[in-house]
């Protein structure tokens, strides 16, 4: 017995095949342009803002210190931003603080040192009054000759012992241990 073969069936096998074959070729086709279409956007972007830039606030002090004469008394900024101010007579100095021009903070106050040993610190100064006051002002009695460092801190003092119209008063370190003994 002879085997016949079936052209239709073939036929509709060769159809099917083609078809399929069409189909997974667009489809790769496909998969090529929308990989090389993304691949372009990723290679092609650029920045278009600029990124934000943090910025910490600044705090200073314009420090104005007069003798009990009227004449003016200067300091020198040390490398850590303290003012150092050598006072080598006794008298009563008066101390005016501001917030300097450049200061970016809203508040903030300053801590004296005397004679590297005592500190103080004084109530906030602000450009809004609600936190503090805009100019505080204070006499210092200088007993012996000494040393003071005014260090302006941002923020708000949690000890404040210098307010509007205090007056300190600074011995050297020498002198108040002798009287101690």
């Amino acid at each position: 017995m002879e085997k016949k073969f079936n052209n239709t069936n073939n036929k509709n096998n060769d159809k099917f095949f083609i078809k399929t074959l069409f189909v997974s070729f667009f489809s790769i086709l496909v998969c090529i342009i929308a990989l090389s279409s993304v691949t372009y956007a990723w290679i092609s972007t650029s920045l278009s803002s600029e990124p934000n830039v943090i910025m910490g606030s600044r705090f200073a002090l314009t420090i104005n210190v007069v003798d009990e004469n009227g004449v003016s008394v200067t300091g020198d900024q040390n490398d850590n931003g303290i003012y150092i101010y050598n006072f080598t007579n006794s008298g009563v100095y008066t101390v005016t603080l501001e917030m300097s021009s450049d200061t970016t903070a809203t508040k903030g106050y300053c801590q004296i040192i005397a004679n590297s040993t005592e500190k103080y610190q004084t109530e906030a100064i602000s450009k809004n009054i609600s936190y503090g006051v805009e100019k505080l002002t204070f006499t210092i009695k200088i007993v012996d000759a000494s040393t003071i460092g005014f260090d302006a801190r941002l923020g708000l003092s949690s000890n404040v012992n210098v307010h509007n119209g205090t007056e300190l008063v600074i011995q050297s370190v020498s002198s108040t241990n002798t009287d101690n003994n």
